[in-house]
């Protein structure tokens, strides 16, 4: 094989990947908006407590989708190493959504689900990259 088809290939991976990952982080933020919404709305508690455990919530459900479906074929190291290192990538995404969703809510005056939205646009590209390069190397 020529050295520009591995190129060719190395970045169809890569979007393939991106593409599961980023299939895998929606399904995870519908949770996370889920449990965000059911615990600002039906049980009255503040936007940024809340926004703590929804997203521990849809962090999990990401790694779960992320461990068996987006890098499920780059080596089966133990599932709770793996997971203790996505927790880690994860605990800086935690800090940028809460710091956006605070600025938007407060600063903007935007709905606490629109200050979700941004943050979650925000963190993608850290998301990938760090578990690309940390958890699932």
């Amino acid at each position: 094989m020529k050295e520009g088809s591995n190129t060719v290939m190395l970045k169809k991976i890569l979007s393939i990947k991106f593409v599961r990952f980023s299939i895998s982080g929606m399904v995870a933020t519908l949770v996370d908006v889920l449990v965000l919404y059911i615990l600002v709305e039906w049980l009255h508690v503040w936007y940024l407590i809340a926004a703590t455990p929804s997203f521990l919530v849809g962090s999990f459900v990401h790694f779960l989708i992320s461990y068996n479906w987006v890098f499920e074929h780059e080596g089966k190291i133990d599932f709770w190493h793996k997971y203790l290192k996505f927790t880690s990538i994860h605990i800086l995404s935690l800090g940028i959504n809460l710091v956006l969703m605070y600025l938007f809510v407060q600063f903007l005056h935007t709905h606490y689900l629109v200050g979700k939205a941004a943050a979650v646009i925000g963190s993608l590209a850290w998301n990938f990259w760090g578990n690309k390069k940390f958890t699932f190397k």
